[in-house]
């Protein structure tokens, strides 16, 4: 009698053991799956290199084009055709550094560089960051990545100083792109730089500023102030380097500057976000790319090149 009472009992507790060890090996066996597929990853990205490119797309009218999906982009290297592997529309808070030229060139028209970075600020949203820094051949970095209204304050306690050491453009863009955004791969990476273009002591040369900006995401539109120093070789090579990114150049007697950080604005708020990564077989240096739209009468701005380290 005792034998049969207690029976049931003991095939229960055998129940129970035989799920919870099935379970265990479910689980085990996802944690397995799980550990295969970041060790998967993790072996892409050992293997190869991820390409940022944020562009844009226009009509025949230059009006931005909106609700494009990941089928409507075509991307080659060096007249490959690329997996696009990262594919993204939206409005991502932006990181932006505002350089402003304060060298002896560019003294007379320093008031109004100060009004137009605060015209600038103005019209970014809430959740946008940005860094406020001053150059000649030495920069001067007012804050870290600090909401709008921060950024204006340090911009209107700037005072009329300037330097007659000259002034090094390609220097203080390299040091900026290398220390301030070489690490955000993922970030929407912006530089608004306010100069004349003259560059007159940078030890950097054009080439490798190229190189540094290839590594990174960064997109450069410039406002350049016609001053007695200014010389068509440094526009033409500033405005290589606005195109090898992707930005836009605008000249500051042309319209009033808040509209042109309106406009600005608005190509930042309309941009895609693409990326495919780059075998690291490949040889090492500068690659040419492209981008297409399967969408007849419209074209694309986006940078032409990057570099695999």
């Amino acid at each position: 009698m005792s034998y049969v009472t207690y029976r049931p009992k003991y095939f229960l507790v055998v129940f129970l053991l035989f799920v919870v060890s099935m379970l265990s090996q479910k689980t085990f066996a996802q944690s397995n799956s799980t550990e295969l597929i970041s060790e998967e990853k993790e072996a892409i990205k050992i293997d190869s290199f991820l390409v940022n490119l944020p562009l844009i797309v226009v009509d025949k009218q230059n009006n931005f084009v909106k609700g494009l999906s990941v089928e409507d982009f075509i991307i080659y290297s060096d007249y490959k055709r690329q997996n696009i592997s990262v594919f993204e529309t939206s409005e991502d808070p932006l990181q932006i550094v505002v350089m402003l030229d304060v060298s002896d060139s560019v003294k007379k028209y320093f008031k109004d560089i100060q009004k137009s970075a605060i015209d600038f600020v103005k019209v970014l949203r809430p959740k946008d960051k940005a860094i406020l820094i001053t150059f000649d051949c030495k920069l001067n970095i007012l804050n870290e990545f600090s909401d709008t209204q921060l950024v204006k304050s340090f911009i209107n306690q700037k005072s009329n100083t300037h330097s007659s050491s000259g002034t090094c453009i390609y220097d203080s863009l390299y040091e900026v792109v290398e220390n301030h955004f070489a690490t955000r791969e993922k970030s929407r990476n912006v530089i608004i730089l306010l100069t004349d273009g003259v560059d007159n002591s940078s030890k950097q040369s054009v080439d490798n500023l190229r190189k540094m900006l290839a590594r990174t995401n960064v997109v450069i539109y410039t406002i350049l102030y016609n001053t007695p120093f200014s010389d068509k070789t440094s526009k033409s090579t500033l405005e290589n380097l606005i195109k090898f990114t992707g930005g836009r150049n605008y000249k500051a007697q042309d319209k009033d500057t808040k509209r042109i950080f309106q406009s600005i604005t608005k190509e930042l708020q309309n941009q895609y976000y693409l990326g495919f990564y780059a075998d690291k077989d490949e040889y090492n240096g500068l690659h040419d790319v492209r981008v297409e739209v399967t969408r007849q009468n419209v074209k694309v701005k986006t940078r032409q090149s990057y570099y695999l380290p």
